[in-house]
């Protein structure tokens, strides 16, 4: 689903470097892309997931296939392989940095809205619910810093939360950037 965005998140795409986003003006960057290898993450998630590794670009494939040894269409992984390599290479672009941390979930991480103690962070959900976020407007910023705190009393208007969609892809400004961070949270 197409959603109109907020003036500080910052579009981007293939050809649209993620550079844009280091302007104070913006609190993220979003790609939104069609879903495809359905099949293919069926079988990844009959397993668990949770693996983490930092990674330059070059490593990901290999790394990655070696994880995943037991799947048969190798074909259709090498495919989704060489989409995360693009990411974690364009993520490190960003960074200027030559390898950054990968995490392959398949738990809820966070239950409350909070922003990342980081400069960065991107995610891409290939499969189920995406991350959760409040654009700027939404967020009652004194509540959200308060410890304890609930996502009812942290949220202005309900109705507005933004949800990622399959294999969307949300690079996110945390505490340490010189903006207002996004404050997101997994879904439910």
């Amino acid at each position: 689903m197409q959603i109109t965005l907020p003036a500080h998140i910052f579009s981007f795409d293939e050809q649209r470097s993620l550079t844009g986003l280091k302007a104070v003006d913006y609190n993220a960057a979003l790609w939104s892309r069609p879903a495809r290898l359905q099949a293919l993450l069926e079988r990844l998630c009959e397993r668990e997931l949770g693996w983490r590794e930092k990674l330059a670009p070059e490593e990901v494939i290999a790394r990655l296939e070696a994880h995943f040894d037991w799947v048969e269409d190798r074909g259709s992984l090498r495919e989704w392989l060489e989409d995360v390599q693009r990411l974690v290479a364009r993520f490190c672009e960003l960074l200027g940095e030559s390898r950054c941390g990968v995490h392959l979930e398949d738990q809820r991480a966070c239950q409350r809205f909070h922003a990342d103690n980081l400069n960065y962070r991107l995610v891409c959900c290939y499969r189920g619910p995406g991350t959760l976020w409040l654009p700027n407007e939404n967020v009652h910023q004194h509540q959200a810093e308060t410890r304890g705190t609930s996502n009812q009393d942290m949220v202005v208007d309900p109705a507005r939360i933004q949800q990622l969609s399959e294999w969307d892809v949300l690079v996110m400004k945390g505490r340490k950037s010189s903006a207002f961070p996004l404050y997101h949270k997994s879904p439910t």
